[in-house]
């Protein structure tokens, strides 16, 4: 994907902070509704792979036994108790083992990835969601990872994930040509709106099986609004502001 890793995180909506006796500051990220940050998986891959070294060593250093990278906090949003893993690190850490010609790594990342988040051929997110960027990054991990190593480990697994996620897709699009950030149909943000509509033509052009989608719309703020209003009642009001400021 040419825009990797500018597809993982919205520019940089963490602070800088120096943890785990690094001595060099590791992305830290805040937690939706509390205040305080720790450092997410998720974005420590992709300064990873914006070459930072030092998350690099971040990641290796923090794979437990079964190939996890686990998120150690609680996060209201999704009800999670830490620990808990997230497809999209899994998937995300994959890519930075792969890009520095890692096999065993990234294998093991992967393979962590196929037992604890592949549910029916769906690659489901945090809190077993299924959250549609999650999945696609998953089945571009696997994809990429065959593609790099020339092997055909995952073939089946991304196979039967492409025609489920095809069979699917739709479900996933709004009448006004946006997209829904998730399963239980919350409207993306712009962000993941043009997040899925990348990894949707990345995915088409490997396999030419998925149906056609459009991306053409505007996004339904209304809408999103309203839906984050019955979800999380009056949390959605500071939650929306810090968003805000996160966007770029």
């Amino acid at each position: 994907m040419i825009t990797l890793p500018d597809t993982i995180t919205k520019g940089q909506p963490w602070k800088y902070d120096v943890v785990c006796d690094f001595a060099t500051p590791l992305p830290a990220k805040k937690i939706p509704y509390v205040n305080q940050y720790y450092v997410s998986p998720t974005d420590v891959a992709a300064e990873a792979l914006r070459g930072n070294h030092y998350c690099y060593n971040y990641l290796i250093m923090n794979i437990n036994s079964e190939g996890g990278l686990e998120h150690l906090c609680d996060v209201p949003y999704y009800d999670l108790k830490a620990p808990w893993t997230s497809s999209v690190s899994q998937a995300l850490a994959a890519l930075v083992f792969i890009r520095n010609n890692d096999e065993e790594y990234a294998q093991r990342v992967l393979d962590f990835m196929v037992m604890h988040h592949l549910r029916h051929d769906i690659f489901v997110e945090k809190a077993n969601a299924i959250i549609l960027n999650g999945w696609m990054y998953s089945l571009y991990a696997l994809w990429k990872f065959m593609a790099t190593f020339v092997v055909s480990r995952y073939e089946r697994i991304f196979d039967n994930s492409i025609d489920r996620l095809s069979s699917i897709l739709q479900g996933f699009q709004m009448k006004n040509g946006w997209t829904y950030y998730d399963a239980y149909q919350m409207p993306a943000t712009e962000f993941y709106h043009k997040v899925h509509k990348e990894l949707y033509e990345e995915l088409q052009s490997i396999t030419g099986r998925l149906p056609y989608m459009d991306f053409s719309g505007n996004m339904p703020r209304l809408s999103r609004s309203w839906y984050l209003l019955k979800k999380h009642g009056l949390r959605s009001v500071p939650l929306y502001f810090r968003v805000k400021k996160w966007s770029r």
